[in-house]
């Protein structure tokens, strides 16, 4: 851009920490940058608010003004020229600004269905508070097979050891010392399933997605709290934990309830093909990249660019979900895919499929 063209007038301005707002006339000016003024309340509230090292010595606040005003300078140039060349009109901006958009709709969505509805009671908050201050030191045994754990269950009713149990199975090695646990490291139902065992007491089996597991309370140690803030930190974290707790049990309830009457499709051609393009991309970064195993695969743009290429603009301007009203093409799915971004353990096209699903 011709700098020549702006007319770049600075009329530096430097208040004193103890000024307030209300002194000032909004309209005053600290700054024209081609036909972008920086107000003397938008210096102020942006200097204000924003981090810097050092912000209580007063020594250093005239140079850190200055610096500050050439920030926001610049800030107007970079705006001035994307404007100058009509960035605003580049197909990537708008998209990007609309689903900067949706995502602040997301977020006064969920505060308003979820954050704001979550109440949590004196006596689940006492509750949550004992629990964190106890860390249980666990061990278990595990089967995949309903049967053998049954079995196992009723030896050990009978009277056969724990411990004679565990040590000859393969989970014994990845146990032997016991597992710390903590408030809020479990789901809730092991969870409460753990916290109301005595010292060498056992559950029943519990099923869960990786398994059944008998649990077995090893040991408990309790933190002492002998200090305000102590105790005020560890009433802040079980809140914390809980709040969360029933964040998720509002969402999913939420969620449920709001797809239960609606019909949504997802076309598989077009699933698979862009499951089977993703894969071939990210086999591509291993071979490219030398990617280790232990690393994981990232959608990048380069990636988005070539996949869109292979599969067509034809395809892409296709149907992949079928709403009752604003259907999704492929393209809409993919960008947003992109944007809110998808990585992958491995290139497989199992789990590339696996991860399509959680975002469909």
């Amino acid at each position: 851009m011709n700098i020549r063209l702006l007319t770049v007038t600075i009329s530096i301005i430097l208040f004193h920490t103890s000024l307030v707002f209300s002194q000032i006339i909004d309209d005053d000016q600290v700054a024209i940058v081609g036909t972008r003024k920086i107000t003397v309340k938008e210096f102020l509230e942006r200097f204000e608010f924003s981090p810097r090292l050092h912000k209580n010595d007063k020594s250093g606040v005239e140079s850190a003004k200055l610096e500050f005003i050439y920030t926001l300078i610049t800030e107007k140039l970079w705006a001035e020229e994307s404007s100058l060349i009509g960035m605003d009109t580049l197909e990537v901006i708008k998209f990007s600004k609309n689903e900067f958009e949706k995502l602040l709709v997301r977020d006064i969505l969920f505060k308003k269905e979820i954050l704001d509805k979550v109440r949590i009671s004196p006596e689940e908050l006492l509750e949550g508070y004992f629990r964190n201050k106890n860390t249980l030191k666990i061990n278990f045994i595990f089967s995949e097979k309903e049967t053998e754990i049954r079995s196992i269950y009723h030896m050990l009713n009978q009277g056969i050891e724990f411990d004679s149990v565990l040590i000859s199975r393969e989970e014994f090695v990845e146990q032997k010392n016991p597992i710390e646990i903590v408030f809020g490291q479990m789901d809730e139902f092991v969870e409460d399933s753990l916290y109301q065992l005595k010292i060498n007491e056992y559950t029943q089996p519990i099923l869960t997605p990786d398994g059944w597991y008998i649990f077995r309370l090893t040991n408990r140690s309790t933190a002492l709290l002998n200090q305000r803030e102590s105790i005020d930190d560890s009433r802040k974290v079980a809140e914390k934990i809980i709040r969360a707790r029933k964040s998720r049990d509002l969402y999913s309830q939420y969620y449920q309830e709001f797809f239960s009457d609606k019909k949504v499709d997802v076309n598989p051609l077009l699933f698979e093909k862009l499951a089977m393009k993703i894969s071939e991309r990210f086999q591509w970064q291993r071979i490219t990249y030398r990617t280790t195993e232990n690393k994981l695969f990232h959608l990048l743009a380069e990636d988005v660019t070539a996949i869109e290429n292979e599969i067509g603009t034809d395809s892409l301007n296709m149907v992949f979900i079928e709403f009752d009203t604003n259907p999704y093409t492929l393209k809409q799915f993919f960008r947003v895919l992109a944007f809110e971004g998808l990585s992958s353990e491995k290139p497989d096209i199992g789990l590339i499929r696996e991860l399509l699903n959680t975002k469909t």
